[in-house]
């Protein structure tokens, strides 16, 4: 992951966000954070991956149990936006 780009995945609620949280903390360095304004239709919490290996974290999102959305984001605002890219839809 280079400098200007993050990962994000966002949940559907709040309990799917803290029940995922812990078995994702197993695998990847994470930060918990507020969900950003760019993503729309989510709880209010989110997870920050701190890796950079982008296809290890799409294949171990695909194994969560609930559903949830990978997102990149340019670490650069644009005006009081950033650039979001969805990345994978798991439902």
């Amino acid at each position: 992951m280079d400098g200007d780009s993050f990962y994000v995945l966002s949940f559907d609620s709040t309990s799917h966000a803290i029940q995922s949280e812990k078995r994702i903390k197993e695998s990847f360095e994470i930060v918990t954070i507020p969900t950003p304004r760019e993503i729309s239709g989510s709880c209010g919490l989110s997870i920050k991956f701190l890796s950079s290996d982008p296809e290890k974290i799409k294949a171990f999102v695909l194994q969560l149990a609930v559903p949830c959305s990978l997102y990149r984001l340019n670490g650069h605002k644009t005006g009081q936006s950033r650039e979001v890219c969805e990345i994978l839809r798991h439902k």
